[in-house]
C-alpha cells in the first residue's frame, strides 16, 4: 500500500514539475545581478521556477523509483504457461 502512495506523490511532484515550466524565462534569467539576486518583487520570481524545476523533477525520480522497487509484479505468462 505504501508503494502507490509513493507513486502518487511521485505523481503530483511530476504534475508539478511540469507546471514550472510555465513560469520559466530564460531571457529573465540572463538579466538576473548579484544585487538584485535575493530581492523579493525582482530576483525571486525569476529564480523560484528554476528551483522548482530542479526539486520537482528530484522529488519525481525519489519517489517514482521507490514505488517502482515496492509494486509488485507478476510473472509473464505465454500461452497460459509461465516463461522457462
Amino acid at each position: 500500500m505504501q508503494a502507490w502512495l509513493f507513486l502518487l506523490v511521485a505523481a503530483s511532484f511530476e504534475a508539478a514539475w511540469t507546471y514550472s515550466l510555465k513560469y520559466m524565462t530564460f531571457s529573465a534569467l540572463k538579466t538576473l545581478r548579484w544585487n538584485t539576486f535575493y530581492t523579493p518583487s525582482v530576483g525571486l520570481p525569476i529564480l523560484l521556477p528554476f528551483i522548482g524545476y530542479v526539486v520537482f523533477g528530484v522529488a519525481n525520480i525519489y519517489f517514482f523509483s521507490r514505488a517502482i522497487k515496492q509494486i509488485p509484479t507478476q510473472q509473464p505468462l505465454r500461452f497460459g504457461r509461465p516463461w522457462p
